[in-house]
């Protein structure tokens, strides 16, 4: 069985998938904490309420980027988070008068015929993991986003990620749930993977 994406769809849920949600014409609406908020607050409903497991996570000032699993429905739970945090942060923006950034959303609703506003550019790009080594290719370059963008020194100064939870630093913002490829079927388990319990990092990735 060929466990890669063919294209951008969730194939199987239960399998973990890296996934990336940007912010329409990459507006840097996550510099303030009321709007970093609505996200947080939201992944964590998905977390508690719709079996929603985070294995690494980075949240930028444009864009996330998430590695996923658990949800029965993993393509709907993105697109209901990204249609609640769309309304809120739409919200957020006419209580702030950020005049600037509600002519962009606007804009982007009017291209496309979208309602009001369009907060959330379309798709999520979902890629299935299929490998340790694939797990741990996106966790480091989830981690060292911040990075590469000259935001911090190191991965696990940025606190809006999983990196520093990675580094023995506590969990972030996000509970994380760690997750660990094998190479026989483990009982009760899909062949390959096995989620670990919590305060353990699977190999590799701590050194992202």
């Amino acid at each position: 069985m060929d466990l890669r994406m063919t294209g951008f769809k969730v194939h199987e849920n239960e399998y973990p998938h890296f996934v990336t949600m940007t912010i329409a014409e990459w507006l840097p609406i996550f510099l303030s904490q009321p709007y970093l908020d609505v996200v947080v607050k939201s992944l964590t409903f998905c977390q508690e309420q719709k079996s929603l497991r985070l294995h690494a996570y980075v949240i930028m000032p444009d864009h996330l980027h998430l590695v996923a699993s658990g949800t029965k429905d993993l393509a709907r739970t993105i697109g209901q988070f990204k249609s609640f945090t769309s309304h809120q942060i739409a919200e957020l923006l006419e209580t702030d008068s950020k005049r600037l950034y509600l002519w962009v959303v606007r804009d982007a609703a009017r291209k496309q015929g979208e309602g009001e506003h369009k907060v959330w550019q379309d798709g999520y790009h979902p890629e299935q993991i299929y490998s340790q080594k694939f797990l741990e290719q996106k966790a480091r370059y989830i981690h060292e986003n911040p990075v590469r963008k000259g935001l911090v020194a190191e991965p696990a100064d940025w606190l809006h990620s999983s990196a520093g939870y990675y580094e023995g630093r506590g969990e972030g913002v996000l509970k994380v749930e760690p997750v660990m490829w094998y190479n026989g079927r483990q009982r009760g388990q899909r062949p390959g993977m096995a989620v670990k319990p919590g305060g353990q990092s699977p190999p590799g990735i701590r050194s992202c």
